[in-house]
């Protein structure tokens, strides 16, 4: 599985539109799914397979298949080619997959994997920064949709709204790059109308990756371009709006209500789609070189439930949470849920939100941080429940979000080998030694490396490993509306006869292995209000 694979980039390249797909291969998208290493090659190099980048624009089909016939599997991904020119139709080979940039609204491209035209030069220019500015538009005037668009959008600001226009008469004639972000990433709505011919743009993109809202048009300046249904065709679940012939000015006073929280909502959808098509282009090549991935044994996701603390919307604690599972297990897959605001806590929304908004920052930053972000209260178990879903290892690191790990990484890694063999569960301790009012809960005691290993019958949330498996099990002793912390049952339930499962708590000979961060700060728990 550790062998690298060929791919093949054909001229020209490193265009604007394959930015993000070579961030894709270079593990700058999502850093854990780069399961092999993908090799520069020229096609008189491959042997095997390979991926091949074609521009689509300005190769033929019959130049192509030429290239690919001697290949024993191929991954084409048409790029470059707004206009489709390039007859897909016509490529052949016995063993192989299409990827379809800018496709054609109303054609049928089959299992093909389609995905848009990606966000140029954006990530190296994202900052977190206040959204101080209504709207932004900055781009080429040369059609009629942007004519329309720049018209409507100039009527509204006179009504009140702030924002930045500017009317450019070609490409990369407006601002320098470093004044055209520094806009756009403190603006919260960023109109995106269709490009020459495709209703794709770099913009949509670039509004993703810095948290504002992009309005994505449907309809191409041109007559002979069916276009409608693009967007659906791309991305079936999306969280921005589409506009065809529509007034843009309601779309717009809809977004600017309650905007932080539908920000954060299409912001942690943009990084889901981005982890989806880095783990679906590995599969694809998976799959076409006859491989399973299946994960080790000793592969880990950690879960960190997040809702609102006393000190939103600083995001101190939440760093040290994750500053710690890095420092401690490196780069692996962290899912991140954010709660929503339970009634009882509505003054702290607005401070709650930027916290998130600011937090999906550092996770789009980290590159390997799922969020999770909810609309309603579904406190400790709905969250749980949710991102136990997305976790495919073996393993999960337990992390509430106002808690860190103080372990050594190799008191750490030994640990973690004993979960899923000898062990369901093994907690990282809080304290130093085992209270005396705690020690009836505690059972055979074992000698590690660096520490000792304490059997127990004691369920608490303060940081753990435990096998998926397990977990899922524990999930099952929760009612379907059950909304209530996991550890105010499971506590119980832990201590009952025949309870299946095999728990133990880690104490280092230097001390407490995880410290509790505090987010509430006296803030009512609500414990009366759980249902289970």
């Amino acid at each position: 599985m550790s062998c690298s694979v060929d791919i093949v980039w054909l001229e020209p390249s490193r265009t604007l539109d394959q930015v993000f797909l070579h961030d894709m291969v270079d593990g700058k998208v999502w850093k854990t799914l780069n399961w092999f290493p993908l090799k520069e090659a020229t096609i008189d190099d491959v042997e095997g397979g390979a991926v091949v980048v074609v521009p689509g624009q300005f190769w033929s089909v019959e130049q192509v298949n030429k290239m690919i016939r001697p290949l024993d599997w191929v991954l084409i991904v048409i790029v470059a080619d707004e206009e489709n020119l390039f007859e897909v139709d016509r490529l052949s080979h016995p063993n192989m997959k299409l990827w379809i940039q800018t496709p054609r609204a109303n054609k049928d491209y089959g299992e093909a994997t389609l995905f848009g035209v990606g966000y140029g030069h954006a990530a190296e220019h994202r900052e977190l920064k206040e959204k101080t500015n209504d709207i932004f538009l900055s781009a080429q005037d040369t059609h009629e949709r942007r004519h329309s668009m720049f018209d409507m959008l100039s009527k509204y600001l006179q009504g009140g709204a702030s924002g930045v226009l500017n009317r450019t008469e070609g490409f990369t004639q407006g601002f320098d790059e470093d004044t055209y972000f520094n806009y756009m990433n403190k603006s919260k709505i960023a109109p995106a109308p269709a490009g020459a011919c495709s209703p794709d743009s770099f913009r949509l993109y670039e509004a993703l990756e810095s948290g504002a809202i992009p309005i994505a048009d449907d309809v191409s300046p041109r007559k002979d371009y069916n276009s409608i249904g693009y967007w659906n065709k791309l991305f079936p679940d999306k969280p921005f709006p589409v506009i065809g012939r529509d007034e843009v000015s309601p779309i717009i006073d809809e977004l600017r209500k309650d905007f932080r929280h539908k920000a954060n909502k299409v912001f942690s959808w943009w990084i889901q789609q981005k982890k989806n098509y880095v783990e679906k282009f590995y599969s694809d090549i998976d799959e076409l070189a006859g491989r399973e991935r299946k994960p080790a044994l000793d592969e880990i996701t950690a879960i960190v439930t997040v809702s609102p603390w006393k000190d939103n919307p600083s995001t101190e604690i939440f760093e040290k949470c994750i500053k710690s599972i890095r420092d401690t297990f490196g780069s692996i897959d962290i899912i991140v849920t954010f709660d929503g605001v339970r009634e009882e806590q509505a003054s702290m929304r607005d401070a709650y939100e930027e916290f998130v908004r600011r937090a999906l920052y550092l996770c789009n930053e980290d590159g390997a941080i799922l969020p999770i972000v909810f609309d309603k209260h579904v406190h400790q178990v709905g969250a749980t429940r949710e991102a136990l879903k997305k976790v495919q290892t073996n393993l999960i690191l337990f992390v509430e979000g106002d808690t860190a790990l103080t372990v050594d990484p190799e008191e750490a890694l030994e640990v973690s080998s004993l979960v899923g063999y000898d062990y369901d569960l093994i907690r990282f301790y809080h304290f130093d030694e085992i209270p005396d009012e705690h020690r009836y809960l505690m059972r055979d005691w074992f000698t590690l490396s660096a520490g000792s290993l304490v059997e127990t019958i004691q369920w608490s949330q303060r940081p753990h490993l435990a096998t998926k498996d397990f977990y899922d099990k524990i999930m099952g002793y929760f009612s379907d509306n059950a909304n209530c912390f996991i550890e105010d049952k499971i506590h119980g339930v832990a201590q009952t006869p025949g309870f299946d499962g095999r728990m133990a708590i880690y104490i280092s000979d230097w001390g407490a292995t995880s410290v509790h961060l505090d987010g509430r700060k006296g803030l009512e728990k609500y414990d009366e209000r759980q249902v289970f």
